[in-house]
């Protein structure tokens, strides 16, 4: 499983330390509930980077073994995979130095964040751009704070936002490539000291972040034995329910604008996209009936969209 962010969100002045067990993955022995091991994608969360993606089960060939693997993006856009059974990393993760100054009294950053690498030895890309891009007007006059930095007082923004949000990753054994969702979204982050009294009256809890521009993403493709992206595509909304593939080599995404995209598992081409009306925020199912394969999406609150998969 994996576990979500410390709280307050953006003050960690009360929390200090690594903040274990936060955005981790944690496993446990079905039969006894013992904690067999872990692995924490973020040390002592500032910016709301929950492990909030549902663990992918895959089985990796590497160096001609095949490796019980897991693997989860976090909401900075970074995808960890691991050996399942032993929680050791496919390819290396190396603490790297972040920026430690801090405008929070009490607060203690911590001095370094697991980076994934891939087997070469070069960071893994991520499914968002790390430095933040254009934003809307009225956060033009903010200061744009690389990747890690601390939250500060009067604000700035940073990136990404959410890159990777709640929904699974999914796994083919027939292109043994890892597809991720990526959302790309720029996002304004204060560190309001909890117990500071707020211009409404109000004591602060955790700071405030709000979104810095619209939402784009891209699905990538991933082989987990080396941690290479082997493609990408844009989309042009955000996407929130993750992915899922076929036996027919197509990937499927959604975004929350309300778009729902086919693309070739190995090549990466957008196949098709169909408009729901409404937003794409949960898990899609394919599966089939009489002969015939159809996927099924939920869009908006209470409406139930499906397809069918005919070839020309």
């Amino acid at each position: 499983m994996t576990i979500a962010n410390p709280s307050p969100d953006q003050d960690g002045s009360a929390r200090k330390g690594i903040n274990l067990f936060s955005n981790s993955f944690v496993a446990l022995d079905l039969g006894t509930g013992r904690l067999k091991w872990y692995y924490q994608q973020v040390h002592h969360d500032l910016w709301d980077y929950d492990a909030g993606q549902q663990p992918t089960l895959l089985d990796v060939r590497v160096g001609g073994q095949t490796v019980k693997a897991t693997a989860a993006a976090n909401k900075n856009g970074l995808v960890y995979i691991l050996n399942r059974e032993t929680g050791q990393p496919l390819n290396p993760i190396v603490e790297m130095p972040v920026p430690t100054a801090t405008e929070t009294p009490g607060e203690e950053v911590w001095p370094t964040q697991p980076i994934p690498h891939t087997s070469s030895g070069r960071p893994m890309a991520p499914t968002a751009a790390q430095v933040p891009g254009e934003v809307f007007a009225r956060y033009a006059s903010y200061p744009k704070l690389a990747f890690y930095t601390p939250p500060t007082r009067s604000g700035a923004v940073h990136a990404p936002r959410e890159a990777v949000h709640y929904g699974g990753s999914a796994f083919s054994p027939r292109t043994g490539l890892l597809y991720v969702a990526g959302k790309e979204l720029p996002i304004f982050l204060t560190a309001i000291p909890v117990g500071a009294t707020l211009s409404n009256g109000q004591f602060s809890t955790a700071g405030r972040r709000e979104s810095a521009a619209p939402e784009s993403g891209n699905v990538s493709a991933y082989d987990p034995a080396t941690g290479e992206l082997i493609w990408r595509t844009p989309i042009s909304g955000g996407p929130s329910a993750g992915t899922f593939a076929t036996s027919g080599n197509l990937v499927f995404a959604g975004d929350r604008q309300g778009t729902f995209y086919a693309f070739d598992a190995r090549t990466g081409k957008l196949l098709w996209d169909f408009y729901t009306g409404a937003s794409i925020r949960g898990g899609q199912i394919t599966y089939q009936v009489n002969g015939v394969q159809y996927v099924t999406i939920p869009s908006g609150g209470d409406v139930i969209v499906t397809l069918a998969l005919l070839r020309k």
